[in-house]
């Protein structure tokens, strides 16, 4: 099986992000084939 994890935030009038992973769920268990990175970043 193979879907999407597709979490966001959406300020109204301001920005929107979305961030998509990419994930096969195979029998050995789940393959995320998307690389983001899960560091938080923290622009002034």
């Amino acid at each position: 099986m193979v879907f999407s994890l597709e979490p966001c935030v959406y300020l109204p009038a301001k920005f929107g992000v979305r961030l998509k992973e990419i994930v096969i769920l195979g029998s050995d268990g789940p393959e995320i084939l998307s690389n983001l990175h899960d560091e938080l970043t923290i622009i002034d």
